[in-house]
């Protein structure tokens, strides 16, 4: 069969696990289900060909769950302002990613996200748990009817001192871009997708390096697709909020394949506003635009690769 059949089931796919998720959520009014992280999962591990993270499933439903249930025991009894909670957050993750030898940068924000939102509630890490499970048994059903590429997992057992001192970096970076956006309660500067899109930046053999410009584009238009289907679809209008986050998520999906570049963070830019309040919301294309450049304008001028001249020595 025709890939461009595959890849169409594949986003289609995608998009009903989306609205699936907001429609449960809107049903039974428990909005700690709707996890904007889970359309930036769906996208790589769905979606694209090739899973773009180097982890393993087991291990992918491991990561997402522990850290989902991190960031709400931090929330619920860590008696330290937020700025340290977000700090503690992204020290966990790293630490995570360090020791299973993975590269799933995306439970990062299931971490932050609970902190940022003041969310208490443990339905949010077993929302998380399940739609990650079911995330893993499609994508191993997907790969067996080979409708897309496997990745396999190869262990990352690269120097445990290297990776520390550049997670120590990463955290220093978060540490005085964070500061400022938090004590002000600008959160949107520094929402959950924009540092998983820093980290990502970090990783100098990271694609997304060699076109900054479609990302950041990517990353406003996301935000802006959010923030119009919030404020028209559901306020404005009245109609479901399934209805505006599925439609966001559907013109996120045409400019992917307009600009011919699947960036999963922005997935999760796009439903955010899903979950925020509506005061205030006019910010949020704005201030996660400017978050995101400034971010990774860092990650590109402090994580660069090493010199010819480097490497040469090393050997």
């Amino acid at each position: 069969m025709n890939k461009n059949i595959y890849k169409k089931r594949r986003i289609s796919y995608s998009i009903i696990m989306i609205l699936l998720m907001l429609l449960i959520a809107e049903l039974t009014q428990e909005k700690e289900i709707i996890f904007p992280e889970i359309a930036a999962l769906v996208i790589g591990a769905w979606s694209v060909n090739l899973q773009p993270w180097n982890v393993s499933r087991s291990r992918l439903i491991l990561l997402m769950t522990l850290s989902a249930f991190f960031g709400i025991i931090l929330v619920r009894y860590a008696t330290i302002p937020v700025y340290f909670q977000v700090l503690a957050a992204f020290c966990f993750t790293g630490v995570s990613l360090i020791i299973s030898a993975t590269s799933l940068v995306p439970m990062i924000s299931a971490c932050i996200l609970p902190i940022l939102l003041g969310t208490t509630s443990f339905i949010y890490p077993i929302s998380v748990s399940i739609m990650t499970i079911m995330i893993a048994l499609i994508q191993a059903l997907l790969e067996k009817n080979q409708h897309k590429e496997h990745r396999p997992y190869i262990e990352e057992r690269t120097d445990q001192k290297e990776q520390f001192l550049t997670w120590v970096i990463r955290l220093l970076v978060i540490a005085i871009l964070s500061y400022l956006p938090i004590y002000t309660h600008q959160y949107y500067f520094i929402a959950p997708p924009v540092i998983v899109t820093f980290v990502e930046f970090s990783f100098v053999e990271s694609k997304a390096r060699k076109y900054p410009y479609k990302i950041i584009t990517l990353i406003c238009s996301a935000a802006l697709f959010g923030f119009l289907a919030r404020i028209l679809i559901d306020q404005m209008l009245g109609l479901p909020l399934t209805l505006a986050g599925t439609l966001a998520i559907i013109c996120l999906y045409a400019l992917f394949e307009k600009m011919q570049t699947y960036f999963p963070p922005a997935g999760a830019i796009a439903l955010l506003p899903m979950i925020l309040k509506v005061d205030g919301l006019w910010l949020y294309p704005i201030e996660v635009t400017l978050g995101s450049i400034i971010l990774i304008s860092s990650a590109l001028l402090i994580f660069r690769p090493a010199s010819k001249e480097e490497t040469i020595l090393d050997h």
